[in-house]
């Protein structure tokens, strides 16, 4: 973000390949909560989208259930940098404690 100026955009587009769990606040394994948490608000970035992309099943012999739950093989998200980045960085996780 600080090598960003403003008005600049980011595009990530990264692996996801893991059935979500913990869903809507799965941070671990870039999903797009994650990815969106990456570039919050406080800290200069305002997230326009994210999403999934290419659908996956995930086939494990000790968890033959993780076939039913949804996968991707990649996430994105894309934002704009509003104004300059915070010398130190300002946590904002929406997650319920």
């Amino acid at each position: 973000m600080k090598c960003l100026k403003v008005g600049g955009l980011v595009f990530i587009q990264t692996h996801q390949t893991f059935s979500l769990h913990g869903y809507p606040y799965d941070y671990f394994r870039f999903s797009t909560n994650a990815l969106e948490a990456l570039f919050p608000k406080s800290m200069g970035m305002n997230v326009k989208g994210s999403w999934y992309k290419y659908p996956a099943q995930i086939h494990q012999e000790s968890h033959p259930d993780f076939k039913n739950y949804p996968a991707w093989l990649n996430s994105c998200v894309w934002a704009i940098k509003e104004f300059d980045t915070p010398s130190e960085w300002i946590y904002e996780f929406d997650a319920e404690v």
